[in-house]
């Protein structure tokens, strides 16, 4: 039986097209180390956008009425009536528009503590209805009775403050973490009354440049300390289905709106960037694909060939399975070998590219469990469709 399986393996190598293995090994290794490098690149800008997202729950964009001089004259505030708004959420490319509402009453903000720096400024407050914001990451809850009042400020309030106030005033720069830290005083007046309550900053955020504190405190606020309320809307928040379709950009140009540039421009470049990295990812997987019929068609070829000694293997008592075990074997350590290449390969990379990220942004490199968890599935995935494709050769050759 022995000399029988040496036969069979003879059989099998003296076959094999080494050039034609190489060929396969080498396209497989590049097409994985493109798929998996892909994937490293696509945790890692989902790793930096996540900060943010954290935040707030939609694609949005934030619209406003541009202010002309003719308004500045006649202090007519440059504002949407209701038509505007009605007209607006009947495009198609908008999924949902709502207001922000904004305080109209005095806001004064100030530290009270011996053992942090003096800060005071006045404020204002604006809101936004809460499923634009993940309330569930956050302490953004309030209802009315609660002196605690969680705020969200602009990320360039802290960097105004750490580089412009701070070294004028001889106060120590602050991180986003400590200032999360840092007990706050709100003094609130207007309509004949004052309160002061407490406050803290939850989160800080690129994508709204206002000073955001939960909608249902803001509006019991105005009907408490607001003597008169605006009912216009000076500015919208506009949930989008792709922040990128050019519709949106004509139909803004064509009504002369105004809208937020810096937070458009990083959501329009997440959206190429995931673009580009599922096109790169797919290029690899093609390659792939392309590699695995390679070797597949091979081992055809190589089954093909040896048909009558094949057959008479089959007839000297040989199951289908012994037969095809050679070939599996080989398939299978030759996939395997390329899957750890390319996962080695692509780990080494990721980490060069990282190294040139870190002086821009922050990233971790992703855990070990997901290149071990790319490498086995590829390997067991292509494996597997090798070696059931080999079964069925023999099968059809034998029979």
């Amino acid at each position: 039986m022995f000399t029988i399986y040496k036969e069979i393996w003879k059989l099998v190598t003296k076959s094999l097209s080494v050039s034609q293995l190489i060929t396969f090994a080498v396209s497989a290794c590049v097409g994985l180390f493109i798929l998996f490098f892909a994937v490293y690149m696509y945790l890692d800008f989902t790793q930096y956008i996540q900060k943010d997202a954290s935040l707030f729950a939609k694609e949005f964009i934030i619209v406003s009425k541009k202010v002309s001089m003719l308004q500045t004259i006649t202090q007519k505030p440059a504002q949407f009536t209701p038509r505007e708004i009605k007209e607006i959420k009947k495009q198609e490319f908008f999924t949902q528009v709502d207001v922000f509402e904004t305080s109209q009453f005095q806001i004064k903000l100030y530290t009270d503590s011996d053992k942090l720096p003096p800060l005071r400024t006045d404020l204002f407050f604006e809101s936004v209805p809460n499923q634009y914001i993940q309330a569930d990451m956050i302490d953004w809850n309030w209802s009315e009775g609660q002196t605690f009042i969680p705020i969200i400020f602009p990320q360039n309030f802290l960097s105004l403050y750490n580089y412009g106030f701070a070294p004028g005033q001889g106060l120590p720069q602050l991180s986003e973490s400590v200032f999360t830290k840092i007990p706050l005083k709100i003094k609130i007046s207007g309509n004949g009354k004052q309160h002061i309550y407490d406050a803290r900053v939850v989160g800080f955020s690129q994508r709204i440049n206002t000073i955001l504190v939960p909608q249902m405190f803001l509006q019991w606020a105005n009907n408490t300390y607001a003597e008169h309320q605006s009912k216009g809307a000076s500015r919208l928040i506009i949930a989008c289905e792709n922040i990128a379709n050019p519709k949106i950009f004509e139909y803004v140009a064509l009504k002369n709106f105004q809208i937020n540039d810096e937070s458009l421009v990083n959501s329009k470049l997440a959206f190429y960037l995931k673009v580009s990295v599922s096109v790169v990812g797919f290029v690899g997987l093609l390659i792939t694909l392309l590699a695995m019929w390679l070797l597949v068609f091979n081992f055809q070829l190589i089954i093909e060939k040896n048909k009558e000694k094949i057959q008479n293997l089959s007839l000297l008592g040989f199951s289908i399975a012994h037969i095809a075990k050679p070939y599996m074997l080989i398939s299978i350590v030759v996939t395997s070998v390329c899957a750890v290449c390319a996962c080695v390969l692509s780990i080494l990379a990721h980490s060069v590219v990282l190294d040139t990220l870190r002086v821009l942004v922050e990233i971790q490199p992703p855990i070990f469990i997901i290149p071990l968890t790319l490498t086995i599935v590829f390997s067991a995935l292509l494996s597997g469709i090798h070696v059931y494709t080999i079964r069925s050769t023999v099968k059809k050759t034998v029979l």
